[in-house]
């Protein structure tokens, strides 16, 4: 019975005072969740689930009022006038109720799924945490201390997460469905858990168009998939092998590129470890650039099965740069096209793309660098590379026309100097790079702050300007 919830609602109803303070609140309960998301905190369902149960109180009651309204239809004269104004109100007012609805609803399922203790049975996923903030220390911050449970077989999917199920009988198809925005751009992933099933998926749009397509014996991929109109859209997941007949389990993945789900903040000179823990999983991370900045990412890989694959999305979700290797990669002069919030996929490229493993990202600005240490001429550096796929960053005063010479030891018997020098711009100017003791000569084309980068991938070096 519900007569217990239902006299809560009521109660809660009375208090805040009918449908403008319920508004009013709405807004501090879905801060508040997200709060406690933030924090990840325990949560009581209560509060949820009352303000929950008093919106939809109010819906029941704006709908019994549209339809005395529509029952008792006045035809003509001020009277119609007023009845029309009234329903065309209480239609706003019932979408109003309904986004504020799924709102409250969607927060808290997403604490659910992200692990946050709210005192129910529901099926918790942990999600990539949020770094720490970078210290001075160069020690490669891992994104996460564990790969995000699966969710089984649910009906609908959310952008960021990868979700498990099995095609169980032959021909059987599978059907998840989500919500977009027209000229949402999103990626997909299946891939087969059993060797029998060979990964098959369609994209439809609300009128049942089918949209994208793809399919593959292992991993089918659908690396940008254009929806062109807004409403819920349909993934269908099935066999393809010649007979249609096969079997097995199967992993799904979705994300938006533009506006993605579940994504980590990466900060400008700050590393950080990830792990690819399933063979559809990739890694989302997001950073703030402004036209004309130009970026430098790299990725490398921490174990051998892992071949690294970086891709970087644009606000809109259209790619404005990607690399792609065996062991290490690296985007040396990425021009961001538009400012806004910038995407970053991080994933594994190879053949079959079904290996998992660890790898280390890093992302650097050329023009207004971030973490680097001020350096005059005639002073000496001493330095640690720590992290694999790490830079040390340094700038410097010049003006145009100045020479300048730069000598970078290496005081480790693994590591091999590096070093390359960047104008106010962000453009290459000079660099040199030896087996022991680098050098670089350089005349500065213009007047301004200049950026020295020194790297490889280990352990210690000694530099002078």
């Amino acid at each position: 019975m519900m007569t217990g919830k239902t006299d809560k609602g009521r109660r809660i109803w009375t208090t805040i005072g009918g449908f403008t303070g319920l508004l009013a609140i709405v807004s501090i309960v879905i801060a508040y969740l997200q709060l406690r998301q933030a924090d990840k905190a325990s949560l009581s369902s209560d509060f949820t689930q009352a303000s929950v149960i008093a919106i939809i109180n109010e819906q029941l009651a704006v709908q019994r009022e549209i339809a005395t309204a529509q029952a008792n239809p006045v035809q003509s004269g001020p009277t119609a006038t007023i009845v029309a104004e009234r329903i065309a109100q209480l239609v706003s007012t019932q979408e109003a109720l309904e986004i504020a609805r799924r709102q409250i609803e969607a927060t808290q399922a997403a604490i659910v799924r992200h692990g946050v203790n709210t005192g129910g049975s529901a099926t918790q996923l942990t999600s990539q945490t949020t770094p720490t903030v970078p210290s001075q220390a160069s020690i490669a911050t891992p994104n996460s201390g564990q790969t995000p449970e699966l969710v089984r077989c649910p009906q609908r999917i959310d952008f960021g997460l990868t979700i498990q199920c099995s095609i169980d009988t032959a021909s059987e198809i599978d059907t998840y469905t989500f919500d977009a925005q027209a000229d949402d751009r999103v990626v997909l992933r299946v891939a087969r858990a059993s060797e029998t099933l060979q990964p098959w998926i369609r994209v439809f749009a609300p009128d049942k168009a089918q949209v994208c397509e793809s399919y593959a014996e292992r991993l089918a991929d659908l690396l940008d998939c254009h929806l062109p109109r807004s409403g819920t859209y349909s993934i269908q997941v099935a066999d393809s092998s010649r007979e249609r007949k096969e079997t097995g389990n199967y992993t799904l993945y979705l994300q938006r590129l533009n506006n993605p789900g579940i994504t980590l903040p990466i900060a400008f000179g700050q590393p950080l470890s990830g792990s690819i823990g399933r063979p559809t999983q990739i890694d989302t991370y997001s950073f703030e650039a402004n036209v004309d900045d130009r970026i430098l990412i790299r990725m490398l890989r921490a174990s051998e099965t892992v071949h690294p694959w970086i891709r970087v999305y644009a606000p809109d979700g259209r790619l404005a740069c990607e690399a792609y290797a065996e062991r290490f990669v690296e985007k040396a002069d990425c021009i961001i096209p538009r400012t806004g919030l910038y995407t970053v996929l991080a994933s594994n490229a190879s053949r079959a793309r079904t290996e998992t493993g660890n790898y280390t990202l890093y992302i650097q600005r050329l023009n207004n660098p971030g973490r680097a240490t001020l350096i005059s001429p005639g002073q000496a550096l001493s330095g640690t590379i720590a992290s694999p796929a790490e830079i040390h960053t340094y700038t410097f005063e010049g003006r145009a026309d100045d020479k300048v010479v730069l000598r970078m030891n290496r005081t480790s018997e693994t590591i091999q100097p590096w070093m390359r020098v960047y104008a106010p711009n962000g453009v290459l100017t000079c660099e040199g790079y030896s087996e022991r003791q680098a050098e670089a000569y350089c005349t500065l084309p213009r007047s301004g702050i200049y950026t020295r980068h020194h790297q490889d991938l280990v352990i210690y070096y000694f530099c002078t300007i």
